[in-house]
């Protein structure tokens, strides 16, 4: 099972860096007002200190996209995320099992 891993603070930087591109582009095309930008600005900020952990982030991100439909993307890529990483370490438990009958013939 996947661990709950620490984020690298070059990681946290990279998303906010992409939060912000986010919410510039989606002013500067209309698709939200400059008080939705403010409020979304506010609430990442307050929250971003506590965010240290992969679980962390996944709850971030859902109530972050839940406030504004903007952001629905980086939860569909964090699920993404696990649903991959879940197929890879069932993959493996398969392929260890298989290789256990292999093994004895």
């Amino acid at each position: 099972m996947q661990e709950n891993k620490a984020l690298s603070q070059e990681r946290k930087n990279e998303l906010l860096k992409d939060f912000t591109l986010t919410l510039l582009d989606s002013f500067e095309r209309g698709e939200i007002t400059y008080a939705q930008m403010r409020d979304a600005a506010g609430f990442i900020l307050d929250f971003w200190k506590f965010i240290k952990t992969e679980d962390d982030l996944k709850r971030f991100l859902s109530a972050l996209s839940d406030r504004l439909s903007i952001f629905s993307k980086y939860a569909i890529l964090s699920k993404e995320e696990e649903y991959k990483a879940k197929e890879r370490e069932v993959i493996e438990r398969l392929e260890k099992y298989i290789g256990s009958f292999k093994g004895g013939v």
